[in-house]
């Protein structure tokens, strides 16, 4: 199985890498190495979010535009430019291959809904949050999303068939990222003040568990829903 890994920085840049794994392990040496295989200086601004499914990988910056690319073709393939402020969050499906439907969000407070196929944006829901928003989560039937503003402690989950709220809740503390598990039984918040995760049932909402850690935490995946 072939492993991208692809990073973005401040200096406007996108840089990919094809993870190696040696067939024969020596002591002492790396079991994996990495093989550079593209670099673009792709936005005019700092690169503050990424997203991939299959051989699409989208990016986001603080110049308000997202750009597209073709990992198998290793190109640029178009970029979208209807947000007025920084791109923070972008999200397809958890784990699929040949994606229908984009999410992003931004400082101008909208989330967006883009259709794959030919970059339609479906829904537009202004004022979603106050003060940007920070994190968006794509539920598996491409019907729902879940998000968080950046400073209003505020969890909103959208109808995407209409584009409206379908459910508001406020949050114990200012998050820091949203997931959902992949066949959307459970959704996690991570907040920093404290180092814990929150894992929901996405049914009723309700507290499924809760996780403390002694240290900051960057990010979290679910494997599978048990």
């Amino acid at each position: 199985m072939n492993v991208n890994i692809v990073a973005g920085c401040y200096e406007h840049a996108i840089f990919g890498y094809d993870v190696m794994r040696p067939h024969v392990v020596k002591d002492g040496e790396d079991a994996v190495h990495l093989k550079p295989i593209f670099r673009y200086a792709s936005h005019l601004a700092a690169i503050t979010s990424i997203a991939s499914a299959g051989n699409l990988l989208v990016t986001g910056g603080s110049d308000e535009v997202i750009n597209l690319y073709n990992l198998r073709a290793k190109k640029e393939t178009g970029q979208l430019h209807i947000h007025t402020g920084q791109i923070g969050a972008l999200s397809f499906v958890h784990s699929v291959k040949k994606p229908s439907y984009m999410l992003s969000g931004a400082d101008d407070g909208s989330v967006l809904v883009w259709r794959c196929s030919d970059w339609t944006c479906m829904h537009k829901m202004k004022n979603a949050h106050i003060g940007g928003v920070g994190q968006v989560a794509l539920h598996h039937s491409n019907r729902l999303a879940l998000s968080y503003g950046k400073s209003d402690k505020t969890l909103k989950m959208w109808n995407l068939l209409t584009g409206k709220a379908a459910y508001s809740k406020s949050l114990p503390h200012l998050p820091s990222g949203i997931i959902i598990s992949p066949a959307s039984s459970f959704y996690a918040i991570i907040y920093q003040q404290p180092y814990q995760i929150h894992v929901h049932r996405l049914s009723d909402g309700g507290t499924h568990r809760v996780l403390t850690f002694p240290h900051r935490l960057h990010a979290a995946i679910f494997l599978d829903d048990d």
